[in-house]
């Protein structure tokens, strides 16, 4: 069983993958999409977040230990970004 586990494994460490970053002044793709905002449950839209100056969107999982390591650091770019008219989600 433990070979067929490091198999695959081992394929995927051969793989290239090609990420490219998303540069600034990008078109926002499905702006108007209802959205559920997971600290007060209310719907919202990527469009209605976005202020004067941007929107700054963060993917980030609850349950990263990362990311609950980094909550007062998520905490300060929300209060800069709100401070610098830039909506955040």
């Amino acid at each position: 069983m433990k070979k067929l586990i490091f198999l695959p494994i081992l394929l995927c460490a051969f793989v290239k993958i090609d990420i490219k970053p998303i540069e600034i002044g990008t078109i926002l793709p499905n702006e108007n999409d209802t959205l559920l905002n997971a600290m007060n449950d209310q719907k919202i839209t990527l469009n209605s977040q976005i202020k004067e100056n941007g929107l700054l969107v963060i993917f980030s999982c609850n349950t990263c230990p990362f990311v609950i390591a980094n909550a007062d650091r998520i905490r300060l770019c929300q209060k800069t970004a709100s401070s610098t008219k830039i909506g955040m989600v």
